[in-house]
């Protein structure tokens, strides 16, 4: 009988951030009376005491997203001062914008470490997802959010109990937290939970979601697999496409796919039509973050079209036409030459890809899953990239700079 030993390979020891972000996509929608969302509570509070505790630290400064805030916030607020809208809740929103900064500035993951959490929370998360579609389309009942606190949903929360959201407000909640794993799962070829992730993205019946996981694959396909590799994806491909045709559930699919009116679509057009109705001071300065809907009631801002008739929330655009409307050619040009930047010396360039495709199906920008994307992101950089001023700082508050 053999003596060997059977080693266990432990999972890679991470600090607080990489075990903390995974389950900060979700607890990022959930509030507390008061204190705003639990995940940017507890982001705030873990910086507060690293600020504090630490006696020297390197800051990488987002060098792109700097300029952007240096540049756009004085001119958000000569907006409001000029148009008005300014309240309390406008003035939590350009905070808000500092402290990315702030916390891009600080904080550091390291992404392998973060995966193995990161698997957990989506196993978890997809498992409840899949059970609501078999509530829903197997066994037809009512399948409604998983809210972890005590009290009633929250506002905005997808309450009609017909499609599965687990512990996500919606769908596409839940699809839009779930896709960069399935970039890191592909990368490190863990095809079987690749697939299974797919399934549950599938199962939430995100529109958005569905197509974005299918151009992941295909990117893999096309770009970064082996030959091996490339029949590992087409086979799994091939049997995803076969079980999909075969459900009821394609057919619900492709009547959203055609049944859309890609012309006039709230998602898709209508934010290109608030810009180009904008005189053009404010299209090349923007109007002030989320002021919609006050140019409306103020009688600034007003629509005849069939998509704005029928909407209950008049001020909603997507993300790629808010930094257009809010922020104007100006700050959409700034905030382009981040994005440009990181995918220029991004060795995961899918992952900024992505970040794009989303802006113009929800509004993602600059919330918290937005600042999940970029932390991701910006762990998947080269080593020697140009997008970031590096600062080295005591208690002193002596500075010297290094700009790589």
């Amino acid at each position: 009988m053999s003596n060997a030993k059977i080693r266990i390979r432990p999972m890679p020891r991470g600090s607080f951030l990489e075990w903390f972000f995974p389950f900060y996509l979700i607890l990022s929608y959930y509030s507390l009376p008061g204190a705003g969302s639990i995940g940017q509570v507890v982001l705030l509070a873990y910086l507060f005491v690293k600020l504090l505790t630490q006696k020297m630290e390197n800051y990488k400064i987002p060098k792109y997203y700097f300029l952007f805030i240096i540049v756009c916030i004085p001119l958000q607020c000569i907006n409001f001062s000029v148009y008005g809208g300014f309240y309390s809740s406008r003035a939590l929103n350009l905070i808000s914008l500092f402290m990315y900064l702030v916390m891009l500035s600080t904080f550091s993951i390291d992404i392998e470490k973060l995966f193995h959490t990161y698997k957990l929370v989506s196993a978890i998360s997809s498992a409840a997802i899949v059970v609501q579609f078999f509530q829903i389309f197997i066994l037809g009942q009512k399948a409604y959010p998983i809210y972890l606190l005590p009290g009633g949903y929250p506002d905005r929360w997808f309450l009609q109990g017909v499609r599965p959201t687990g512990f996500f407000p919606e769908p596409q909640i839940y699809a839009t937290a779930m896709l960069p794993l399935l970039i890191l799962l592909l990368k490190h070829t863990e095809y079987l939970n690749a697939l299974l992730l797919t399934l549950a993205i599938m199962a939430s019946t995100s529109t958005l979601g569905i197509l974005c996981a299918g151009a992941i694959w295909l990117y893999f396909l096309l770009y970064s697999a082996s030959i091996k590799q490339k029949i590992a994806i087409l086979s799994v491909g091939g049997l995803l496409l076969l079980l999909f045709l075969q459900t009821s559930w394609f057919e619900y699919a492709l009547e959203k796919l055609t049944g859309t009116d890609y012309q006039n679509n709230a998602r898709l057009t209508r934010g290109w039509l608030v810009y180009q109705n904008l005189p053009l001071v404010q299209k090349i300065f923007g109007i002030g973050m989320n002021n919609i809907n006050y140019f409306i009631e103020s009688g600034r801002m007003t629509f005849h079209d069939r998509i704005s008739a029928v909407m209950t929330n008049k001020g909603y655009i997507t993300s790629a036409y808010q930094i257009l409307v809010y922020w104007g050619a100006l700050g959409t040009v700034l905030y382009l030459l981040m994005i440009f930047a990181y995918y220029r010396n991004s060795e995961l360039k899918i992952m900024v890809l992505l970040l794009c495709a989303l802006t113009f199906g929800q509004t993602i920008i600059f919330s918290g899953i937005w600042l999940f994307y970029v932390m991701l992101i910006q762990a998947t950089l080269k080593e020697n990239n140009s997008c970031f001023i590096n600062v080295r700082m005591k208690r002193s508050l002596r500075a010297s700079f290094r700009r790589t």
